[in-house]
């Protein structure tokens, strides 16, 4: 049986261990824009579930005040239960705003150190048997 070149590897270690990093640098900045901006109440107007080939979910559209006047956009983290709510958020200027919560960016952070422990360990494993091929 041929074994895998050492190039292809590293390659791919290399590669999950780089999209685990990602996982992590995504959690923190989904921390960030679900703690910072101005904290307000946004009204949700209307939600609806969507569903694409690449991912699943349920967008949804709120009105809130920004700078004194009243202006409409995306909720980040809404649910079709709180349709016709005022909800508490983080303000983002017109664009959006973002209800908190914990689990997406805990999420990241969970995988990115799976997918950097599994593969480190592969890793590892993966240099002791070569070390004990050479000898």
């Amino acid at each position: 049986m041929n074994q895998p070149s050492k190039r292809a590897v590293y390659g791919v270690v290399a590669f999950f261990l780089l999209a685990g990093l990602g996982f992590i640098v995504g959690g923190a900045f989904a921390w960030k824009d679900e703690h910072s901006g101005i904290p307000g109440t946004a009204h949700v107007y209307r939600c609806f579930k969507h569903v694409s080939r690449s991912a699943g979910g349920d967008d949804c559209y709120a009105r809130w005040t920004y700078r004194g006047r009243i202006v409409t956009g995306y909720v980040e983290n809404g649910t079709p239960g709180q349709v016709g709510k005022d909800v508490s958020v983080r303000i983002h200027g017109t664009g959006h705003v973002t209800e908190q919560t914990y689990w997406v960016p805990i999420g990241l952070w969970v995988m990115g150190v799976f997918v950097i422990g599994v593969f480190g360990m592969l890793l590892v494993r993966y240099r002791r048997r070569q070390a004990q091929g050479a000898t």
